[in-house]
C-alpha cells in the first residue's frame, strides 16, 4: 500500500461513517479490493476481500457462513481441542523453559482455524510446519505493505505454497479461487492478536478482578454453550461475551477499514480513504474518560452511541459471518484455555524493553509487537 491514506478524526463515528458512505463511482466490491490488492500478490488469495465479483462474494460467503455456524456438541468438542492445542504447543515449544508467546498463540490459533475450516486429521498439522506456516503468513503480510518486491518475499511465497502443500496434497500454485489461504486468512488473521492481548489483559493486568474475570473463562471453556458465553459472574456480574467485548473493542482485528474512491468517471487513479476502527473504539468522548482502559464492566450497561461506535468485524455490507457467534465464542475459548495452562504458577518475561506489558494505557497493537515475550515459572 504505496499511497497514504486519508484518515479523517475530527469527529471519529461521523468521520468513520462518511468514509464508508462517500460519493464512489467504484461499485462496493471495487472499493475494497483495490487495497487489498497487496493480499493477492503476497498469497495468491481470491476471496470476498479482494474479489470484484458479486457472483463469487456471495457464493463465498454462503461458504463461509456455513462453514462458522457450529451445534452445540460441536462446541463442546472445538473446546476440547483447543485446549488439547494449547497443551501440545506447550510441550514442543519451551526454549530454556520460556514458552514464546506470540509464536504459541499463533500456532494454536491457525490448527484450530485449520481444523476447524477443513477438518484435517490432526497428523496432517505437525507443530513444526504449523508454526513455521504461521511465521511466514506474518513476515509476508508485513513485506506485502511495501512497494517492492525482494527476492526474500519470492522466497517466502514459494516456502508458503510448498508447506500448504504437504498439508493440502497440492503441489505447484494454487488456482486463486481453490488457495486454502482465502479462508484461513480473514479467520487466523481475526483471533490470534485479539487473543493474545485478550489472555494478557486478563491474566497479568486485570488487577483485583482478574482472577473472577478468568474463572468465567475457565467455565465456558468447559460448558462452551452460548447460555455461558453470556451468563455473568455472580461477584462481579462480569460475562465471557463481556470480556471479549472489551477486547475486541480495545484491540479491534481490522484497526482501519481502507476503500478506493473516484468521485468522478475518469482516468484518475482512486484515493484511498481509511476509517479509523481503532481510534473510534478508543474516543473518550464515546466511551468515557476510562476509554483507554480495560474495562468489561462497561458492556453492564452500554449505551446505544457506544454500540453503534462498535464495529471490530466490519461495517453493514461487509460485516465478517464469525461477528455473530463463531468469532466472540472462538476468543473466549482461546483466552479461557490459555488462562486454564498458565493461571497458576507463570510469570511474564520480555527481552526487549518495548515487548514489556506493565505498562500505561493499552497494549501495543502492531503486528511484530511482543516478539520476545515469554512465559515462564515464577521463582519459588
Amino acid at each position: 500500500m504505496g499511497e497514504k491514506p486519508k484518515v479523517l478524526l475530527q469527529n471519529p463515528l461521523q468521520s468513520c461513517l462518511e468514509t464508508l458512505r462517500i460519493d464512489n463511482v467504484l461499485t462496493l466490491l471495487e472499493s475494497r479490493a483495490g487495497p487489498n490488492h497487496r493480499l493477492v500478490r503476497a498469497f495468491g488469495i481470491d476471496n470476498a476481500f479482494t474479489t470484484t465479483q458479486k457472483r463469487y462474494y456471495r457464493s463465498f460467503m454462503r461458504r463461509a457462513r456455513h462453514l462458522v455456524t457450529k451445534d452445540e456438541p460441536t462446541w463442546q468438542v472445538m473446546g476440547d481441542l483447543i485446549k488439547d492445542h494449547v497443551r501440545f504447543e506447550c510441550q514442543s515449544s519451551t526454549i530454556n523453559n520460556t514458552f514464546p508467546l506470540v509464536q504459541l498463540v499463533q500456532a494454536v490459533i491457525l490448527k484450530t482455524t485449520m481444523y476447524t475450516l477443513f477438518d484435517l486429521p490432526m497428523e496432517k498439522l505437525d507443530a513444526t510446519t504449523i508454526r513455521l506456516i504461521a511465521e511466514l503468513i506474518n513476515r509476508l503480510w508485513i513485506e506485502s505493505k511495501s512497494t517492492k518486491i525482494s527476492g526474500k518475499f519470492r522466497e517466502d511465497r514459494r516456502e508458503l505454497e510448498r508447506l500448504l502443500g504437504t498439508i493440502f496434497q497440492v503441489t505447484g500454485e494454487y488456482n486463486p479461487s481453490e488457495n486454502p489461504l482465502n479462508l484461513i486468512l480473514p479467520a487466523y488473521e481475526t483471533l490470534w492478536r485479539v487473543v493474545l492481548r485478550g489472555f494478557l489483559e486478563v491474566m497479568f493486568r486485570g488487577a483485583e478482578a482478574g482472577a473472577e474475570w478468568r474463572q468465567v473463562l475457565v467455565t465456558f471453556l468447559a460448558d462452551p454453550t452460548a447460555t455461558t458465553f453470556r451468563r455473568a459472574n455472580d461477584l462481579t456480574g462480569i460475562s465471557v461475551a463481556f470480556l471479549v467485548a472489551e477486547t475486541l473493542r480495545l484491540y479491534p482485528p481490522t484497526r482501519r477499514i481502507y476503500r478506493d474512491i473516484k468521485r468522478e468517471y475518469n482516468t484518475d487513479p482512486p484515493e484511498l480513504f481509511a476509517a479509523d476502527i481503532e481510534f473510534l473504539h478508543r474516543d473518550a468522548n464515546i466511551w468515557g474518560d476510562d476509554s483507554l482502559c480495560f474495562d468489561p464492566s462497561r458492556w453492564r450497561d452500554v449505551s446505544k452511541e457506544c454500540l453503534d461506535a462498535f464495529m471490530p468485524f466490519g461495517w453493514k455490507s461487509f460485516t465478517c459471518p464469525a461477528q455473530d457467534d463463531f468469532g466472540p465464542r472462538m476468543i473466549g475459548l482461546a483466552v479461557g484455555a490459555l488462562v486454564s495452562e498458565f493461571e497458576h504458577g507463570w510469570t511474564w518475561c520480555a527481552a526487549r524493553v518495548e515487548d514489556e506489558i506493565d505498562t500505561e494505557g493499552p497494549l501495543a497493537a502492531e503486528r511484530d509487537s511482543y516478539m520476545t515475550l515469554g512465559l515462564s515459572r515464577r521463582q519459588q
